[in-house]
């Protein structure tokens, strides 16, 4: 079996993730997808976008590591998603 599970940003697959990792232990291929890379997360204190987006992948690594999955991250700004074409294009591909 085929997952593709798809999140705004990262850490927002903690609710799914250990059925994600049932189903990568089983041998199903497990397939991480997030839309932003979370740049703007208020956590962070006064990090730059782009050093917020590069810790965040990393973290976003390491889950899936955790998991067992493939991850991919795509190129959206945080708060920008709109649930559009050119966004489901960019999954489909």
């Amino acid at each position: 079996m085929n997952l593709l599970a798809v999140f705004a940003h990262p850490d927002d697959e903690i609710g799914a993730a250990g059925t994600l990792a049932l189903h990568a232990r089983r041998g199903d291929r497990v397939m991480l997808v997030w839309m932003t890379r979370g740049e703007l997360a208020s956590q962070f204190g006064d990090a730059s976008p782009e050093e917020v987006a590069r810790v965040r992948e990393g973290h976003g690594a390491h889950v899936a590591g955790l998991i067992g999955a493939e991850y991919r991250f795509l190129p959206f700004g945080d708060t920008l998603l709109t649930g559009g074409r050119e966004e489901a294009l960019a999954l489909a591909r």
